[in-house]
């Protein structure tokens, strides 16, 4: 069969999977011809002339003369009723587990109606609030509108992938774990009050950046008319052309923006709690600052660094036990782990679990240092509307072994105590 009869062959092909295809099927997976990595997302378009997937918040068309095969997955809807029918109302743990499952899918909507009705049914419980406030930011995020780019442009260097290689990592051969320059610039950018941004913040927007900038938010009503005038805000200051992209939402262009001012949070967070607690509390060598930890990865390479404290922050900020307490709480700060687990067993209401060797960093809740922590996450920004700053940063992994269901959060074996109270 020559070429052209092959192209036909493969047009049919789609024609008839979609005609074949589930009414409810969303999400496809597409191989392609030649390639060993298959394309997975909801379709956007289907047609003889090839199909269109959304990846990663892009548009992806494969001409039907690349597509392998095409098969197709069930609504997740037709999922979660699958699984919710071999499930009885009275089992609250199941349907709490497939809550947390379906806000994994993104299935918000499926997931506050399952997580609301737990609720009625034992209201004693925190886990089912606690879960019912993470779906809410996760679809607050969700709802806006995706920012699409181009294939090109989704490098480790964007601030939206993994981390990339230090070649001056002192170990060397290691891949260093550490948020890039431009993650860091990201999460600074969040972190600050946008009424405090303007002519005196000290940022570095680069020409090109304000250029595509412009050419995209050129319809919006932030924008000045005329061409002079859009030409006038190349030469503003570096603040001044933050305070527009931040007001236009352009947040596709944070990472090309060099933030040399911290905020205020950001360095209470480093000068004041990364050394003194991240580090010598929770990231002992023999507890969550090894290859080896349970249940947390914290890091302790390049420790005096900003991108160390940054990276930190990030993985402590991302973390969540199985009860669905955050470490760090924006809505709630008085039930962040990271104050409960620093404190002693009788006063927390999420203690740690109970290890040889534990401390505790704080003597009361009338502690100095605990109102000080306290004060902190007070002051982080909140709500975070991008929650984790849009980052597809993904925390190391602990080798360690995880207990079934650990008493009020993560799992912890501590050899070594942390340092008494002064």
């Amino acid at each position: 069969m020559g070429r052209i009869g092959c192209t036909a062959a493969v047009r049919i092909m789609l024609m008839l999977t979609v005609l074949t295809a589930p009414v409810h099927a969303r999400d496809a997976t597409v191989v392609r011809k030649g390639s060993q990595t298959p394309l997975t997302g909801p379709v956007v378009a289907e047609d003889d002339r090839g199909i269109t997937l959304e990846v990663f918040g892009a548009e992806i068309f494969v001409p039907a003369a690349q597509v392998e095969s095409v098969s197709y997955q069930t609504s997740l809807e037709d999922r979660y009723r699958a699984r919710r029918a071999a499930i009885d109302n009275t089992d609250l743990d199941a349907r709490y587990d497939l809550a947390k499952w379906l806000r994994k899918e993104s299935g918000f909507d499926l997931a506050l109606a399952e997580v609301d009705d737990l609720a009625q049914r034992d209201p004693d419980d925190a886990r089912f609030s606690q879960l019912r406030r993470s779906i809410l930011a996760d679809k607050a995020a969700m709802d806006r509108k995706p920012v699409r780019r181009k294939k090109s442009d989704r490098t480790a260097t964007s601030g939206e992938g993994a981390v990339t290689p230090d070649p001056s990592s002192a170990e060397g051969r290691r891949k260093d774990l550490r948020l890039t320059e431009e993650q860091v610039n990201v999460i600074k950018i969040w972190e600050t009050d946008p009424r405090k941004i303007g002519s005196r913040t000290r940022a570095v927007v680069p020409r090109a950046v304000m250029q595509k900038v412009i050419g995209k938010y050129g319809d919006d009503p932030l924008m000045p008319v005329g061409a002079k005038q859009r030409r006038g805000l190349l030469g503003l200051d570096g603040g001044e052309k933050l305070k527009l992209m931040v007001a236009l939402d352009a947040r596709e262009f944070f990472p090309q923006v060099i933030m040399r001012d911290e905020p205020p949070a950001m360095r209470t967070f480093r000068r004041q709690f990364h050394r003194q607690y991240v580090l010598s509390y929770c990231a002992t060598r023999h507890c969550h600052g090894t290859d080896e930890s349970k249940g947390l990865r914290l890091l302790r390479e390049h420790a005096a660094t900003e991108r160390a404290a940054y990276t930190n922050f990030a993985i402590l900020e991302r973390f969540e036990n199985r009860e669905g307490f955050r470490m760090i709480d924006r809505d709630e700060p008085r039930t962040s782990l990271l104050l409960a687990y620093g404190l002693p067993r009788d006063e927390a209401k999420t203690p740690h679990p109970e290890v040889s060797g534990l401390g505790r960093y704080f003597r009361t809740r009338l502690d100095k240092r605990y109102a000080a922590m306290l004060a902190w996450i007070n002051e982080l920004r909140r709500p975070l509307h991008a929650r984790h700053y849009g980052l597809a940063y993904t925390p190391p992994k602990p080798a360690g072994p995880n207990p079934a269901r650990p008493t009020g959060g993560r799992t912890s074996d501590r050899d070594e105590a942390p340092p008494p109270s002064p």
